[in-house]
């Protein structure tokens, strides 16, 4: 079962990889503002300007810009477009750059975390359509990797020791808090499974541990 689990995972790479490398731009739904708003987002380090001409193809058909609002998603998918296009000259899409190498990070975070907590693998394989979005460009992809990092934070809240635990269970929250609302779900879940952990008998250091959920809230 433990040596399924990789190869599983492994797949799913490959299958997102494949898909990324070789489908056509039309091919996936509403792609197409997405990968104009990337592409607005390559030469700017700084949060575009709608108003700008420069974000004209990240205006959808109902007249709504992908960059209208506070997603961080646009200037990370920006910087790695950025890279592929130079690395990767006869990629067609470099703007999927940033969801694949997203999704391998998300296959590492939640195997490594199954290996104590094995629902921590629900994430990436409840369905195979979780690894369609990490295929083309959309900002669902960052929303889904964020949420499964914030469950894994607060299903072992003890582990949050020391201030770059900390800071980085407060910058994993505090990106997902600017995305889209459906991701107040998972931090409904992230509640419940803080209430939970701290309550489990004999819990080390629960008053340290009750801080660093107080910060990680804070942050």
């Amino acid at each position: 079962m433990k040596t399924a689990r990789p190869l599983l995972l492994a797949c799913a790479f490959a299958l997102v990889a494949a898909m990324a490398a070789t489908s056509p731009l039309a091919a996936h739904p509403d792609e197409g503002p997405s990968a104009g708003a990337v592409r607005s987002c390559e030469a700017t380090w700084f949060p575009a300007d709608i108003r700008s001409p420069a974000a004209a193809p990240s205006f959808s058909p109902y007249g709504v810009s992908r960059l209208d609002g506070c997603a961080p998603y646009w200037f990370f998918a920006g910087r790695f477009s950025a890279a592929a296009r130079v690395l990767f000259p006869k990629w067609s899409v470099p703007e999927r750059a940033f969801n694949v190498v997203l999704f391998a990070a998300l296959l590492s975070f939640c195997l490594s975390r199954s290996r104590r907590d094995p629902w921590m693998l629900l994430p990436v394989c409840i369905s195979p359509q979780v690894w369609y979005l990490f295929s083309y460009c959309t900002s669902d992809a960052l929303d889904v990797a964020l949420s499964a990092a914030a469950l894994g934070f607060a299903a072992r809240p003890e582990s949050l020791r020391g201030v770059r635990r900390i800071c980085a269970a407060g910058l994993v929250f505090g990106l997902a808090a600017l995305g889209k609302p459906t991701i107040l779900a998972a931090f409904l879940v992230c509640g419940v499974l803080f209430a939970r952990a701290l309550r489990r008998p004999p819990f080390p250091g629960f008053r340290r541990s009750l801080l660093a959920a107080a910060a990680v809230a804070l942050a």
